[in-house]
């Protein structure tokens, strides 16, 4: 290892399976060595991935925490829960996934539909879509006098659903 001004760089040979780096500025963990990489998942593994479920929250650091636990990615991990652990919670007739991104604070909303809607055709995600605007503008008229206009956009939206359909 080399010290560079409170900047600690490590090289390959110096890694090993226990390293982990925490970064004081940020409070986040980071991971520095990966030794399951491209290996199958065991069952112990999934496990582990399906407790950390049971929390209201998942952040950052969880995710890493197991990341490193695993010898995984924190990309691995991210993909792992988000491909199968919220198929079940996904609101696929409105799009209002906002109890999903109270829970999974480690994930975005594209994140969340990327991979709720990965295994759609294009047209199954545009229907997806089409209903998500549909919900939208069906609160913004409940909350407002532009019901008009939002009438007017309701039924563009409704046509260009039935003509995909």
């Amino acid at each position: 290892m080399i010290l560079l001004s409170n900047m600690t760089i490590m090289t390959r040979s110096s890694l090993t399976t226990d390293t982990v780096s925490i970064d004081a500025n940020q409070h986040t963990i980071k991971q520095t060595a990966t030794f399951n990489h491209c290996k199958r998942w065991t069952i112990d593994e999934e496990n582990v991935v399906k407790k950390i479920l049971d929390k209201s929250k998942i952040t950052h650091n969880d995710i890493q925490e197991i990341a490193n636990k695993l010898g995984r990615t924190y990309g691995s991990i991210k993909g792992r829960i988000l491909t199968f652990y919220i198929i079940d919670d996904f609101d696929y007739d409105n799009g209002d996934n906002q109890h999903l991104l109270s829970k999974y604070l480690f994930a975005t909303e594209e994140d969340i539909e990327y991979y709720a809607l990965k295994h759609y055709n294009k047209k199954e995600k545009l229907n997806y879509k089409l209903n998500k605007i549909h919900s939208l503008i069906g609160e913004i008229k409940n909350k407002s006098d532009i019901t008009i206009n939002c009438d007017k956009v309701l039924n563009i939206l409704d046509k260009i659903r039935d003509d995909n359909n």
